[in-house]
């Protein structure tokens, strides 16, 4: 997933929508794992939830800020 950057190489799903309605088009639970690894961590956060309602299990998020460490566990 990216927002209005077009990758190399792979599948590109580019996010000009809300991210839930993105992940309803893609078939997550096709795939070994999800992996959010934006700048952003609120991103981040987001997508790897939304990716986890949308039936992926293998989820990965990557953090910067610790605080949201707390609210991840949960």
């Amino acid at each position: 997933l990216s927002r209005k950057r077009r990758l190399p190489t792979g599948t590109n799903y580019v996010m000009d929508r809300p991210v839930t309605e993105v992940l309803d088009d893609i078939d997550l639970t096709s795939y070994d794992g999800f992996i959010a690894a934006s700048d952003d961590d609120a991103d981040n956060f987001l997508v790897a939830t939304a990716a986890r309602d949308a039936g992926q299990i293998y989820v990965a998020l990557c953090l910067e800020d610790e605080s949201y460490m707390r609210v991840v566990d949960v």
